[in-house]
């Protein structure tokens, strides 16, 4: 054709050599012509251009090489000019920022720095403004809010770009986006927060809690023990440590030793084993307990050791027996309160009608007392006194008015004794201890029997209800000596008991009596003056308690706060049942 022929790189294999690399080559062929343009020759031209091509394959693959790194690491590079305020990056800039390829590649400072906060704009300008020549370097990492509210955190390294004069012409530098390393590093960091706070609750769980709690390792050594655990085998913490329990508590081992080779050799836990026996906290008394047994794994799985949770159940034990002994006695303690209850309501029974016939019999005798002296002493005193009104004889009213006199007086006499007789006004004046001297000349001068008294000034009751309610118990004690003792002598004796209580004791040498027939009113025998008298004294807190035997006489002895708190009947008596005495029950 008489045109030339080029070929550019052409890749030439080394036929005797096959195992080296092809070689590259620029070569032509330029065609010789003569003077009537025929072609008389060839000129062939070669140039080994191999070094070239490899380079430049070499560029390109590290080329490729950093695209892939920038991705990967997710980092781009990036050239500040501060003459035209232009920001040129490469790499991953666009995905980075979320800003597209156009604005990510090319971009302005101004433009970027009102993506920032405050107060990281304020602080990387002032960086780029403290640059020097000599200190041309910065390191810094600030966050931003990328078009789609993302935070994003960068990793900033740079070097300032200086002219002859000094002058900042601009910054190079590489941006790394470290956001899913901050994010890690806070998880990190509140992991870390919440372990502690676990191994926190750990500590307080084995520091607080009311049961004991231990830890071996392999070798069946104590590793770790609490204050429960301590006290119960009675040696401090830490000298259980590195110690086995046949070193510990010897009397346990083979119970223990026997249930954690079977924890670490099955890896299964054993729970609520009860074991027995004594620990050197309290030597010769043994004990129960419940405990429960469960691996411990490490980070591979592989069992460290055995955690152990101890709980005294000793008294447990004890109070569920003594439950079971109270409901099999249960049903018959309830047959016998219900027994005692229902002979105890036939006894305010028959007392509610005794005591309606001794009010009828009081009203009576009063009603007698009035009819038979008071009234027939008025009724002759009017008749004289009308006798007088007719009659004008002085001789005779004298007479007459004599009489009347003497019929007045006993009307005031008459009165006088049924006064003293329902309250002796001594009792008020005086106290308890001279009404019982009073009441001792009464029972002489209207019965005969003779009253020997003996009192402690001191014991002297502080309310006036209290010394009523004494006087009232000692006069119906006599009387019922009187009517029954078969005697016309007893004795009464007031002393002060631990100086809070007065003791009053009531005694006769007559013929006694059985003081089992208190409780029963088959064979005729009725209790409903002691009956009362115990109920009253034990509303006020007191008590009543009878001693007596056949041909040997009988003593009722009075005990009753000095200071008298008077409770509601229906709240009980000192924890012990209404009717209830020391020695007999009403």
């Amino acid at each position: 054709t008489g045109e030339p022929f080029m070929v550019y790189e052409k890749p030439y294999l080394h036929p005797n050599s096959p195992e080296k690399e092809p070689g590259y080559w620029d070569w032509s062929l330029i065609p010789v012509k003569d003077e009537n343009g025929a072609v008389t020759q060839v000129v062939l031209t070669l140039a080994d251009v191999t070094e070239k091509v490899v380079s430049r394959e070499t560029i390109r693959k590290n080329e490729e090489l950093f695209r892939q790194s920038m991705k990967v690491g997710r980092n781009f590079a990036f050239e500040w000019n501060a003459k035209t305020d232009t920001i040129t990056r490469t790499g991953e800039c666009d995905n980075i920022l979320g800003i597209g390829n156009e604005l990510g590649s090319y971009d302005t400072a101004t433009r970027f720095l009102s993506m920032l906060s405050e107060d990281d704009s304020r602080k990387l300008n002032k960086i780029i403004r403290e640059l020097t020549p000599r200190d041309d370097t910065y390191h810094v990492i600030y966050s931003f809010i990328n078009p789609n509210d993302l935070r994003v955190v960068l990793e900033e390294t740079g070097r300032g770009l200086f002219d002859t004069e000094g002058n900042l012409t601009g910054i190079v530098g590489i941006a790394v986006d470290i956001t899913r390393r901050r994010k890690a590093e806070e998880a990190l960091v509140n992991s870390e927060a919440e372990i502690r706070k676990q191994l926190v609750e750990i500590e307080n769980i084995y520091r607080i809690a009311p049961i004991g709690m231990c830890m071996f390792d392999r070798d069946l050594r104590y590793i770790r023990v609490n204050d429960q655990l301590a006290k119960i085998n009675g040696i401090p913490a830490h000298d259980h440590l590195g110690r086995t329990p046949r070193e510990v508590v010897p009397d346990l081992a083979d119970q223990a030793e026997s249930v954690l080779r079977k924890v670490i050799e099955s890896g299964k836990p054993v729970l609520n084993q009860v074991i027995k026996g004594e620990t050197p906290a309290n030597p010769g008394v043994t004990r129960t307990w419940k405990e429960s047994w469960f691996p411990l794994y490490d980070e591979n799985d592989d069992i460290y050791g055995v955690g152990t949770i101890i709980e005294d159940i000793t008294e447990k034990l004890y109070a569920e027996e003594q439950l079971r002994d109270l409901n099999e006695t249960l049903e018959q303690r309830i047959e016998q309160r219900t027994g005692k209850i229902m002979q105890l309501a036939n006894q305010l029974r028959a007392m509610n009608i005794e005591l309606n016939r001794v009010e009828q019999r009081e009203r009576i005798r009063l009603s007698q007392m009035l009819h038979d002296y008071i009234q027939q002493y008025l009724i002759s005193a009017r008749i004289q006194m009308g006798w007088v009104k007719r009659k004008s004889s002085e001789g005779k009213i004298r007479e007459r008015s004599g009489e009347i006199i003497s019929i007045l007086n006993e009307v005031i006499e008459s009165t006088r004794s049924l006064t003293v007789e329902i309250h002796p006004p001594v009792l008020s004046v005086s106290g308890l201890s001279e009404s019982l001297y009073w009441l001792a000349d009464y029972m002489y001068e209207k019965f005969g029997f003779r009253v020997g008294v003996d009192t402690d000034r001191q014991a002297e009751p502080d309310s006036e209800k209290a010394r009523y309610l004494l006087f009232e118990c000692v006069r119906e004690l006599l009387l019922n000596s009187l009517k029954h003792s078969g005697t016309k002598r007893a004795t009464v004796k007031m002393t002060l008991l631990d100086e809070n209580f007065i003791r009053i004791q009531v005694e006769d040498r007559g013929k006694g009596f059985n003081t089992e027939l208190l409780n029963f009113h088959s064979a005729g025998f009725t209790s409903f003056g002691l009956f009362s008298i115990q109920q009253r004294m034990t509303y006020f807190e007191g008590s009543m308690d009878i001693q007596s035997n056949l041909s040997e006489g009988t003593s009722v002895t009075l005990i009753m706060p000095i200071r008298l708190e008077e409770i509601s009947p229906a709240a009980g008596t000192n924890g012990k049942e209404s009717g209830e005495s020391s020695h007999v029950s009403m």
